[in-house]
């Protein structure tokens, strides 16, 4: 989907090599809708 997202690096994940945690700080409509959806189908799997 088009759009943009801004986010900012918040910390290292705990735990996990080489992952961060991040904090989105502004997301257009159609992307924060695709998010949801993909966090949905993620937790369902």
């Amino acid at each position: 989907p088009g759009g943009e997202i801004y986010a900012k690096v918040i910390s290292a994940a705990a735990g996990a090599s080489g992952q961060t945690r991040i904090r989105f700080t502004s997301v257009s409509p159609e992307l924060k809708v695709w998010m949801q959806v993909t966090a949905v189908r993620e937790t369902a799997e």
